[in-house]
């Protein structure tokens, strides 16, 4: 008999990286989801194997609860096409736990545990980080909700930051432990019991039927090879699968900025606008491709790309159906550009909405006085030097800056109610930063169906192309020479995979969020504030202050 293992490890990504490059470091493991339903679909093909192994190790993790959904829903296909379906985890949290309730049999190691002790989310905060730095920072946003830059200005969360992620974790939780109850067949007693502060062993676990055996991993595939189980091997194309009409699923992952697609030591993994808009013409001109699945896990980013991307994909409408399928996290404008889809799918866990508008004026001046920089300017016009971070700003200025923001976040709002069939006002409600669950943006009409990239796809089989072949776009090829290096590099500080100076990759990402508007959602900019407070407590001024020089001339 044969059995085909499926290893759970790294982090999970809709697909692979951005873009080309000769990496100088070896990058964290990612588990790619296009190449994992791409596995699923082969598996559901073939009549063999039909025992499945799901080997989750400790170093997987996803970015948000709804990622352990999206690789739910998957299994559950499996199982439904009979396959038989094992897990295997060391220790056992909400994932794990969730993830075993779809598979028949769940090995747990004999010195594992099982705790699920509920969701918690921490906060960072920034602004005595600022102050001790001499930095300053004012804000301008339209909505309570919007709290992307709270961690700036604040040391705790307000009343507003706090209910909108009270509820998001509630959210998620019952979403979880919903699919818990229903596949491990429990009584809601039994899950409050296991999420009061209970730890179990490994053996109590398998007495309380939340494991059916304990055992380690070498054992398990020692007994397995006893009994005459081989582990099988699948062809797997990494460019998508099928066969019939041209379906192309276009990945947009990470932050949403200007120019191109790239990764960056602060920012993580960004959409490049020009690099996004490029690919959706290509798509638009392809006469194989019939139908385009935009696959969105973005929590935002920049305004203006998010509005770029959103007017390549209105144009790429008039032509061709879009659907858009959000993944974990398609919040503030990762929600903006979703609003040119036919049919929005969203996972019940998913971090939408965040339909919000704020920009960041940073102030320097005395930062860099206290390195014995003084500062002149000469200009024409008396605001020539707009948002200039060698000054404060005046009030004018600050009326003027504000009006901005107040038109970009009235616009945001009159394309979701267009997008929506909705009224401005009734928008308006459920906006001002806000974030949702999918299975609440469902529920308030903000999304269409739950359901995740395979249920956008049977969609658009039913609806507009009957049976097709599936292609994942953008793809970007890398050289053999590239492939080889990328595979024998020992890890290194972030420092060494960008080769430049210290000070000017920390203030080239600063110069990013300083007078842009942005359309974020707040644990992405925290993810990034926390980079750059961590590099810039590592840096000799002697690294940064030349590059401040430059930053605050341009």
């Amino acid at each position: 008999m044969r059995y085909y293992e499926v290893v759970l490890d790294g982090v999970l990504h809709d697909s692979g990286p951005p873009g080309r490059g000769m990496p100088l470091r070896r990058s964290q493991p990612r588990f790619r989801l296009d190449l994992f339903i791409a596995k699923v679909e082969a598996l559901l093909k073939a009549r063999k194997p039909r025992r499945i192994l799901i080997h989750c190790k400790p170093t997987f993790r996803t970015q948000a609860y709804a990622g352990y959904q999206i690789i739910g829903s998957q299994l559950q296909r499996l199982a439904k096409a009979g396959k038989e379906l094992w897990f295997y985890g060391e220790q056992y949290g909400i994932g794990e736990l969730y993830l075993a309730s779809v598979c028949s049999h769940r090995v747990i190691h004999p010195l594992g545990f099982v705790q699920v002790l509920g969701l918690a989310r921490p906060f960072l905060f920034f602004k005595k980080a600022l102050q001790d730095r001499r930095l300053q920072v004012e804000v301008f946003r339209r909505g309570r909700y919007k709290g992307a830059l709270d961690s700036l200005r604040s040391d705790r969360l307000d009343q507003f930051q706090r209910e909108q992620y009270h509820a998001v974790l509630e959210g998620s939780m019952h979403a979880l432990q919903d699919r818990i109850l229903e596949g491990y067949a429990c009584s809601r007693e039994a899950m409050d019991a296991l999420t009061s502060g209970s730890i179990l062993s490994a053996h109590e676990a398998v007495g309380r039927n939340w494991a059916t055996a304990r055992m380690s991993y070498p054992e398990l595939i020692g007994d397995w090879r006893d009994n005459k189980h081989r582990p099988a091997t699948l062809k797997v194309r990494d460019t998508g699968f099928g066969k019939g009409a041209g379906v192309a699923v276009l990945f947009l992952e990470g932050a949403l900025v200007t120019g191109r697609s790239r990764k960056s030591p602060v920012f993580g993994q960004s959409v490049g606008s020009d690099t996004a808009c490029e690919q959706i013409a290509r798509l638009e001109r392809n006469r194989r491709v019939k139908a385009v699945i935009v696959r969105i896990n973005s929590g935002g980013g920049s305004a203006t790309a998010s509005a770029s991307i959103h007017d390549a994909l209105e144009r790429l409408r008039r032509k061709k159906p879009v659907v858009v399928s959000m993944g974990e996290i398609a919040a503030s404008g990762g929600y903006w550009i979703a609003t040119q889809a036919e049919r929005l799918f969203v996972e019940p866990s998913t971090i939408t909405g965040s339909i919000g508008v704020l920009m960041a004026i940073f102030n320097m001046r005395e930062f860099l006085k206290s390195h014995g920089i003084t500062e002149d300017i000469v200009k024409t016009h008396e605001h020539a030097d707009l948002g200039s971070p060698l000054r404060k700003l005046s009030g004018i200025e600050r009326q003027k800056l504000d009006e901005i923001v107040s038109k970009l976040y009235y616009a945001f709002l009159r394309r979701v109610a267009e997008f929506r069939n909705r009224s401005i006002a009734d928008i308006d409600k459920l906006a001002e930063g806000r974030v949702w669950t999918g299975q609440d943006a469902v529920r308030l009409g903000l999304a269409d169906e739950l359901g995740g990239l395979s249920d956008a796809i049977e969609y658009v089989r039913r609806i507009h192309t009957g049976p097709c072949r599936v292609r994942y776009f953008p793809r970007e090829k890398r050289s053999l020479l590239e492939r080889l290096i990328s595979r024998n590099l020992a890890p290194a500080s972030p420092a060494a995979e960008f080769p430049t100076p210290a000070g000017e990759l920390v203030l080239n990402e600063c110069a990013l969020l300083h007078r842009h508007p942005l359309a974020l959602w707040e644990p992405l900019m925290e993810q990034w504030l926390g980079a750059i407070a961590t590099e810039l407590r590592s840096l000799a001024p002697h690294q940064y202050i030349p590059e401040a020089r430059r930053f605050c001339s341009e």
